[in-house]
């Protein structure tokens, strides 16, 4: 790809937005975050339960459904490409190796039950893909069943669910209006609160490590979102959709999978998996969970011997005409992308919980 094409000024100034929000938000530190928190998670909750009742309401909901989970192909059960699709997908969801999760843990008390916790982030993240999974698929039947084609010419992957396919089937809807600005809002609440747990991670490890800086919490903020509004600014280009799918698809598949792995061998081995067992039975005493006593310090060993075998298969990139192929320079620029991830790994984080 020989030109960038210009900037999209419309997308450019939609990101900056997003970004502003983000840093307005942050510069007050994890109380206002933990504030935003009941908003954030809960909207985005309920407006999937108005999407979700009036999806199921619709003719042709069936089709969908029976599409997405009431006649699964269980011949396609242990497929590798399956599996591997589906672990990366479950690391992303709910944001494993990202340090979102370990930044926000460390301000806990120290007696806070987090296999409590984790167990109720797990549940509730698969009940909200369930119900968005029934959601979108139903509304996908519905659209099916007006145009009298197969829903399999209706369903799109990728971006084009979310933002053609999705649509499309809404604006046939009585008040498509409302039900597009629910679906868009959800989005959106989504997208900027993942932003705050990925900027607040960065912000975290800079002050553990210098902690002059937390005299300057307000100006290290402006200038991580400033910095990383510049990194995307080549997404906003009218070429962005080739840089965004270079990103998805080093970021969102293999190297998050990567970037987990190595993180847990930072853990066992740097940290020191005596030091870690010792961290963990000081805190909730020694462990009485069967799966904990299992999975021990070489736990990951034949889980990387699993994940190897996954990703033994190359996954089908998405194609363009030749003159529209990615750059070497931008492959190689964009692969970098997991491993920056590896500085916010777990042994950046606080040596001890917070009070």
């Amino acid at each position: 790809m020989e030109t960038l094409g210009g900037i999209n000024y419309k997308i450019l100034v939609c990101y900056a937005i997003a970004w502003i929000i983000t840093a307005i938000c942050l510069r007050k530190g994890v109380k206002l975050v933990g504030k935003l928190a009941y908003f954030t998670a809960t909207v985005p909750y309920a407006i999937i339960a108005i999407l979700f009742v009036r999806s199921i309401t619709l003719d042709g909901a069936k089709t969908g459904m029976d599409y997405f989970i009431l006649k699964p192909d269980f011949s396609r059960i242990f497929d590798p490409t399956i599996l591997r699709h589906a672990a990366s997908q479950i690391c992303y969801s709910l944001s494993i190796g990202s340090g979102g999760l370990h930044t926000l843990a460390s301000y806990n008390p120290p007696t806070h039950n987090v296999y409590k916790t984790a167990a109720i982030i797990t549940a509730a993240d698969g009940i909200m893909s369930l119900l968005g999974g029934i959601s979108v698929f139903s509304i996908l039947g519905f659209m099916s069943s007006s145009l009298e084609v197969p829903i399999e010419e209706v369903v799109q992957s990728g971006i084009g669910l979310a933002f053609v396919a999705y649509p499309e089937a809404m604006s046939r809807l009585p008040l498509p209006w409302l039900w597009s600005f629910l679906f868009f809002v959800m989005i959106w609440i989504l997208g900027v609160s993942t932003q705050f747990g990925f900027v607040e991670s960065i912000c975290t490890a800079i002050y553990d490590q210098f902690p002059v800086t937390r005299n300057h919490r307000s100006l290290l903020v402006y200038g991580i979102c400033f910095i990383l509004w510049c990194c995307g600014i080549i997404m906003c280009t009218r070429a962005g959709i080739f840089y965004f799918n270079i990103f998805n698809d080093y970021t969102a598949s293999f190297g998050l999978m990567l970037l987990i792995f190595f993180e847990i061998i930072l853990v066992c081995h740097i940290y020191g998996i005596k030091n870690y067992i010792y961290d963990l039975r000081t805190i909730f005493g020694v462990p009485k969970n069967w799966i904990a006593k299992c999975f021990g310090p070489t736990g990951y060993y034949p889980a990387f011997i699993c994940w190897k075998e996954l990703f033994r298969l190359q996954p089908k990139w998405p194609s363009f005409p030749r003159h529209q192929m990615y750059g070497t320079g931008g492959v190689i620029n964009s692969s970098r992308v997991w491993v920056t991830d590896l500085q916010q790994s777990p042994s950046d984080s606080p040596k001890q919980t917070r009070l």
